[in-house]
């Protein structure tokens, strides 16, 4: 589901994968997730509302006036991605690790950021070792 992407839509899947770690990522260490989330998506509110109008767009220019239900359905699977019980230990350390960097990073140089974090984040979903597990 992470694959083809421009920059923009890198950036609004990073922004959903850390939102479902910002939801789980809860105990222990990972507590501060949450908080740190609230505070990168503060300090890049323009350039994730550009990254939402990025991966809105094809939707609308595919299906019109029925973007909105295969829309959801496109979230629906990247949240469930992310979700994937077998990884969330691993996910959650990446998750804290890209947090810290995207809310240092300038509002100008998040877009740019935005496919090296997302590889970072899925990483621990695509080993097979947690794969295999699901």
């Amino acid at each position: 589901i992470n694959v083809n992407l421009t920059e923009q839509e890198a950036l609004w899947h990073l922004r959903s994968g850390l939102n479902v770690a910002a939801l789980s990522c809860r105990t222990g260490k990972m507590a501060g997730i949450a908080s740190s989330y609230n505070r990168m998506l503060a300090r890049h509110k323009v350039a994730l509302a550009a990254a939402n109008a990025a991966e809105i767009a094809p939707f609308r220019a595919r299906y019109g006036a029925k973007w909105s239900s295969a829309h959801d359905t496109h979230a629906t699977r990247l949240y469930n991605f992310f979700a994937m019980p077998t990884a969330q230990a691993q996910f959650c350390i990446a998750a804290s690790q890209v947090l810290v960097k995207a809310t240092a990073l300038s509002p100008e140089a998040i877009t740019s950021y935005a496919p090296a974090a997302l590889a970072q984040l899925e990483a621990p979903l695509l080993r097979r070792s947690n794969y295999a597990r699901r």
